[in-house]
């Protein structure tokens, strides 16, 4: 969940609703959307952990078997976590380690990337994740918040006395702390799991919630910089390393809500489903284009990854026929053919060349 969710009716229900109507064990995390990322991330930690061995988070047994491990040997793998009879007995019910698909909006994915560089433990009970809309490289609006005196002072207050909630969860988002952030953890662990993300924009969707937000920032930034969904702009919502989607019709309401106030024309479940789709087949493309390198030296590993997304890049390029060269070569080989089948006869009745049109 994103910023102060929380406190927002019906969000993520719709969602939640479709996929479990497909037969998806959902989750949605007791994360507190007032904390900063840090505390977040302890959080989904936990969350991911208890999930992968077989334990509910919303059942207090699980989670507070969970924290005891974590606080008094440091780790909670789900070797020890199935230990107890309760695990045991939740293991009847679902066979095997259990592998987590996380779909985060807004905040929640910057708290997801976060327990992933913070906890590298927890990456390898991942299948995907996804971030839709989530401010990586900071939020406009929080960013103008935290450098203004009076506004930051009333918004500060607002969340801490209020909404008894920590200031964090705002300037978190600002482009100094995430600077800071990326600084403090410059390796982009998060390629090492299926990521995608959602880069959404409500320019061309003028009958949304935000719309009067989006033609600020556009005022005020430029068509190019000022592209946002009312609260993220597009180009902070890139994880460095991982693909993107990108829509041009869909304000910050949109993954979360199928209707008011999301007013746009997509289906939730879908985007969700399509979205964690793109990742699990990028995934699977990359381990049957490339050889393992699990047997390369690190210098070797590093020319390898470096030449990675070239291999990657013309690959899908030369698949979706967006590589000239290929195009081409593809031209000349249907001409081979056409004139090998015409100098056989096999073409000369139905398919006349133009020596023979004009003869006639």
């Amino acid at each position: 969940p994103g910023l102060l969710t929380k406190w927002y009716p019906l969000y993520f229900t719709s969602l939640r609703y479709g996929l479990e109507r497909l037969g998806f064990d959902v989750h949605v995390s007791r994360l507190d959307t007032d904390s900063g990322v840090d505390e977040n991330a302890k959080m989904l930690r936990m969350e991911i952990l208890c999930i992968a061995s077989g334990g509910d988070p919303n059942d207090e047994s699980d989670r507070q078997r969970c924290l005891w491990h974590l606080e008094n040997t440091g780790e909670a793998t789900p070797e020890k976590l199935r230990s107890s009879a309760e695990a045991t007995r939740r293991q009847g019910r679902i066979r095997g380690r259990r592998k987590i698909a996380i779909y985060g909006h807004s905040k929640g994915a910057v708290d997801a990337a976060a327990c992933f560089v913070m906890y590298p433990e927890t990456m390898e009970h991942i299948a995907a994740f996804v971030s839709a809309q989530g401010p990586h490289g900071g939020s406009w609006l929080a960013n103008d918040i935290s450098c203004t005196k009076y506004q930051k002072a009333a918004v500060a207050m607002g969340i801490e006395r209020i909404l008894a909630g920590s200031r964090d969860a705002v300037f978190d988002l600002s482009y100094q702390k995430r600077r800071e952030f990326f600084q403090r953890w410059p390796q982009p662990v998060w390629t090492g799991v299926p990521t995608i993300c959602l880069a959404t924009c409500a320019t061309h969707q003028p009958q949304a919630m935000l719309s009067p937000v989006v033609e600020y920032m556009r005022y005020r930034y430029g068509d190019d910089l000022g592209a946002t969904d009312g609260c993220v702009a597009m180009r902070d919502a890139v994880l460095p390393g991982a693909p993107v989607v990108w829509l041009m019709d869909m304000d910050h309401y949109g993954p979360a809500w199928n209707a008011f106030p999301a007013l746009d024309r997509y289906d939730k479940t879908h985007v969700c489903l399509a979205l964690i789709s793109m990742a699990l087949e990028r995934a699977v493309s990359r381990r049957n284009l490339f050889p393992s390198v699990s047997a390369l030296d690190n210098d070797e590993k590093e020319d390898w990854e470096k030449e990675d997304w070239v291999k990657l890049n013309d690959f899908f390029n030369r698949v979706n026929g967006k590589n000239p060269a290929h195009k081409d070569a593809q031209r000349g080989e249907r001409r081979r053919y056409r004139r090998k089948q015409r100098k056989s006869g096999y073409l000369k009745d139905s398919h006349p060349s133009s020596r023979d049109r004009l003869q006639k």
